[in-house]
């Protein structure tokens, strides 16, 4: 028995813990008198007790066991066993490792963590909260259900926790940022002046002012990624990494980029992934876990027990479309072309298929990549190039084809141009040979006839008319109750389509398009930000009510009131299906309509729909997912806390759309914003912290200032001071002072100017400006510069009153001379000239 507490002994000094009994940290070293408090002491004693006390127990447990002599060593071996299994056990809890030191961890605000009261309590939100405070978590919840919610409050306890960390929230797109900026103040109220917006418009020192004296931040991957790559602030700094739509964290992408490059520089930083579903496949899932390091997943679907009281009903119909009439028989001509073009694979079995019908991109594509990987043995060179060749053709062929039954006529037409007519990207003899077949000219100068300008607009695919008449009869049955519809689309040509047909229909229906701002190679004016969030602000306030939109509008859009969403054409990723799905039913049920086309996109679609319950299902099981689970999750607050939830209602101010703007290129717009606001009115309504944080954006630091004097250095002549008007002034006051207060700037040229002289203009126009300042002070004197102008002056010249007929008679004489020496040039015109 005592071989078997010597072992024992040995065990609970190393781990400081019996078996059944919850672990405690280890006792610590007594500190000493100089160091320590009473307070201290007892904790330790307390500690010490407690591990004796289960010590006590666990030996009680065992001693009344008679073990058999012969029987010892095989028990001491097992024990030994069992007490290495314990001590495996224990250093795999201790595998998740806190940081060796918390440096810049506010103890006391540690010992709590905020929950908010201003929203309608929801057991989900409340439990996903809290485990993604401890852990690396994936959150995938539903669309309007609260991702941002849990952001916020997540966010705001890290900002409290360490006062000098950064908090990151980092979203695709501009739009996206700009929304989050505001909810997430909303919610928990983080200060305006300790938050940014920071987008790829803020030139680069801005930037790196704003890393230095900011604390909050909502930003693009893009711009993270070259902060961090440039040094622009120490990574190591970050303590909270929130990441929207995290199913794009795939490959390359800037989320991935940007968390390897923040893991290089620390491992103490908490991630918290959002996503209304994790990705199209599970492949695709376990590289997200992997490359956001996720340990831990919260999977809640709409029928989840404690999500669906929160749901609102959608229903869901399918509407399948055949191909008839005109565009039928386009199809089938087009097939004829592909079928001539096809003949060599099919004909070599370079291809499965063994029918032009049976062709797809996709197994083109693979079947490219195996003739290229494997060629046939003793095919000549010319005959490798000619089936590369037919590959090619075939393959865009495909995708015409594609977009002619899925899609319509005009994004089928113009794809068709810009492969195949346009001299920048048609070259080659085998797209040279696809224009000059006949069946394929005569095509093009039918679609050429349809869509030249003027004509009249037509319906590209049968698809349009359901749409018309599912969109007119929606809002005609809503009558004077507000209501609003999405629509979305995967190609610009078919919103345009779409948009023009609905125009036909207002007041009733008014249409808008919604699409990205990257136009690479469409040839098309860019969309800019500016346009997307008004358009964007207008379809929320009712100036629209329908929003015809491409991926762009697929994702984080908080929209409410959508009732109608209408799939104009399937996505076959799982992914693309639920984010269109989720912009209806947030406040009140909605109906979703998906418009396919009979054969492959009606096959693509239920594809779709079994890969997103088979997802789901994986996920919750977790049995795949939990060997790409990280292992390395920090814990991020010392072992001897364990905050508790304080449920409070946070103060939260009025959103200051300015203030988040601050930074951004165009800074006048911060100073016109000022111009009819006191400063007293201003710090009244935002508080004297947002309120110099404004005011510091619209006046010079003292090391800008500096640098402005090194680079452009002033004069020494007087300048506008605008703080000798105190702090009760407004910009408007000081406009409206004299001018002649400051007449040294209007008589002296500028010394700003230090690589190029004024211009003429302004160089007179300083001298007349001089001269008129010295003729105005000069009134006691007389008129100095009158008698100086009298010497030069020819008074035959000077037009006095009832002179009227001495003008005249100056003009009249004027014309003859000009008359009379125009006749004298007219004959001294040589002959052959004249």
């Amino acid at each position: 028995m005592s071989r078997i507490q010597s072992k024992l002994d040995r065990f609970f000094l190393k781990n400081g813990t019996g078996p059944g009994v919850r672990s405690v940290p280890p006792p610590t070293r007594p500190a000493t008198a100089s160091n320590s408090s009473p307070g201290e002491d007892d904790d330790d004693a307390i500690l010490a007790r407690a591990l004796e006390e289960s010590e006590k127990e666990y030996l009680k447990s065992i001693e009344g066991k008679s073990l058999p002599r012969k029987d010892t060593n095989d028990e001491l071996e097992k024990l030994d066993l069992s007490i290495s299994a314990l001590d495996h056990q224990m250093k795999a809890k201790s595998a998740t490792p806190a940081p060796k030191n918390f440096n810049g961890f506010d103890m006391e605000a540690g010992r709590t963590w905020i929950y908010p009261t201003n929203y309608p309590m929801r057991d989900y939100q409340f439990s996903i909260c809290r485990a993604a405070l401890f852990e690396n978590t994936l959150v995938s919840l539903p669309t309007g259900l609260g991702k941002t919610f849990i952001a916020a409050v997540v966010m705001y306890n890290f900002y409290r926790w360490y006062p000098g960390g950064k908090v990151i929230f980092m979203a695709h797109t501009r739009p996206l940022v700009a929304q989050q900026i505001e909810a997430c103040f909303n919610i928990m109220g983080i200060p305006q002046s300790e938050s940014a917006e920071i987008t790829g418009s803020w030139l680069v020192k801005l930037r790196q002012q704003a890393w230095k004296d900011k604390r909050v931040f909502f930003v693009t991957p893009q711009v993270l990624n070259n902060d961090v790559t440039r040094g622009t602030f120490d990574a190591a700094s970050i303590k909270c990494l929130v990441i929207d739509e995290a199913h794009k964290a795939l490959k390359r992408h800037a989320y991935c980029e940007v968390v390897k490059k923040i893991r290089e520089k620390t491992e103490n930083f908490r991630i918290l992934a959002l996503s209304a579903t994790p990705g199209s496949e599970l492949k695709s899932v376990t590289e997200v876990l992997k490359n956001l390091l996720i340990s831990h997943i919260e999977l809640r679907g709409e029928d989840s027990i404690d999500v669906a009281r929160y749901t609102h009903k959608r229903s869901v119909e399918k509407i399948v479309v055949k191909l008839e009439g005109e565009i039928g028989e386009i199809v089938e001509k087009f097939y004829r072309i592909l079928k001539y073009f096809s003949r060599r694979l099919i004909e070599q079995r370079l291809v499965h298929a063994r029918t032009e019908k049976a062709l797809s991109q996709f197994s083109l594509v693979n079947a490219r990549e195996t003739f290229r990987k494997f060629p046939p043995p003793g095919m000549p060179p010319y005959m490798v190039g000619a089936i590369e060749g037919d590959f090619a053709i075939c393959i865009s062929l495909c995708h015409a084809l594609e977009l002619l039954t899925a899609h319509g006529l005009r994004p089928f037409f113009n794809f068709l141009v810009s492969t195949f007519e346009d001299p920048g990207k048609s070259s080659g003899k085998s797209k040279a040979e696809v224009v000059k077949f006949p069946e394929f000219a005569e095509l093009m100068d039918n679609l050429r006839g349809k869509f030249a300008p003027g004509k009249p607009f037509q319906l590209g695919h049968p698809k349009m008319s359901h749409l018309r008449d599912i969109v007119v009869g929606h809002f005609q049955k809503a009558g004077s109750e507000p209501t609003r519809a999405m629509i979305f689309c995967q190609y610009r040509d078919t919103v345009q389509d779409v948009t023009e047909m609905l125009h036909f229909y207002q007041p009733l229906v008014r249409p808008m398009a919604f699409v990205g701002q990257s136009v690479a190679g469409s040839g098309k004016g860019r969309v800019t930000q500016k346009e997307q969030l008004r358009v964007v602000k207008e379809f929320s306030e009712g100036g629209y009510n329908v929003l015809i939109a491409t991926c762009v509008g697929e994702e984080g859009l908080d929209i409410q009131d959508v009732d109608l969403i209408i799939c104009y054409d399937s996505h076959k990723s799982p992914v693309r299906l639920v984010q269109r799905m989720g912009r209806t039913g947030r406040k009140r049920e909605g109906k979703i309509v998906m418009l396919v086309t009979e054969g492959k996109e009606e096959n693509s679609y239920n594809q779709s729909l079994f890969k997103r319950k088979n997802i789901a299902k994986e996920i919750v099981q977790g049995e795949k997912l939990r060997p790409f689970l990280y292992q390395l999750n920090p814990r991020m607050i010392p072992d001897q806390l364990n905050p508790v939830c304080v449920k409070q209602e946070m103060d939260v101010g009025k959103y200051n759309s300015v203030l988040a703007k601050v930074g951004s290129k165009k800074k006048p717009t911060l100073v016109s914003s000022l111009s009819n606001t006191s400063i007293d009115n201003l710090i009244k309504a935002q508080g004297e912290r947002e309120a110099n944080a404004l005011l510091q954006q619209v006046y010079l630091s003292h090391e800008e200032n500096e640098e402005m004097r090194r680079y452009f250095p002033f004069s020494s002549k007087p300048r506008l001071n605008l703080q000798r008007y105190g702090l009760g002034a407004t910009l408007s006051e000081v406009g409206s002072s004299p001018l002649s207060n400051y007449t040294v700037w209007q008589t002296t040229p500028s010394t700003r100017v230090n690589l190029k002289e004024s211009s003429s203009l302004s160089s007179t126009l300083v001298k007349a400006l001089r001269a008129i300042e010295i003729n105005s002070g000069s009134q006691t004197q007389g008129d100095l510069y009158g008698d100086e102008m009298k010497m030069y002056l020819n008074m035959d010249d000077v037009l006095l009153t009832g002179d009227e007929q001495k003008l005249d008679e100056k003009v009249s004489l004027k014309q003859q001379g000009d008359a009379t020496t125009s006749a004298e040039g007219r004959k001294c015109v040589p002959e052959e000239m004249s």
